[in-house]
């Protein structure tokens, strides 16, 4: 999601593209698909915005002040998505940038990691149980006889 609204921002920062083409361009893309950007100055003025926002702007400027203290801010809502704010110094000055989407290739490549993981570790675990049964059953084995 970062670097997609990193793109937009660089559109419209470089002039190489107006806000009305770029909202012709992503209008029919799917929501999944794309993020849902929202760009502002450094003083908090709406510079381009989504159509189809997910987050309304009174949200976002309860996020700004955090953005400009701490360089980002992550928000989740009911729905699952993912806001994310950040802050990118552009062509002409620095820009917040709001993105919001549901980052589901991420969150199903973790799913899948967690289960990597889970595995390895159960698999990891009964080979040290039995290579320690075999190895204290030997160790032990001169005091037998």
């Amino acid at each position: 999601m970062h670097i997609r609204a990193a793109i937009k921002v660089d559109l419209i920062d470089g002039e190489a593209i107006s806000p009305d083409i770029l909202h012709l361009l992503y209008q029919n893309t799917p929501g999944e698909y794309e993020p849902l950007v929202t760009i502002y100055d450094k003083s908090g003025k709406l510079i381009y915005q989504d159509k189809q926002d997910a987050l309304e702007q009174n949200k976002h400027f309860l996020q700004l002040n955090q953005v400009k203290k701490n360089g980002f801010s992550k928000l989740f809502d009911e729905k699952g998505r993912q806001t994310y704010g950040f802050k990118i110094e552009g062509l002409k000055g620095e820009y917040i940038v709001f993105a919001t989407g549901c980052d589901t290739h991420g969150f199903s490549r973790l799913a899948n990691l967690r289960l990597i993981l889970l595995t390895a570790y159960l698999i990891t675990m009964i080979f040290i149980i039995i290579t320690v049964k075999l190895f204290a059953r030997q160790a032990f084995c001169p005091l037998q006889k």
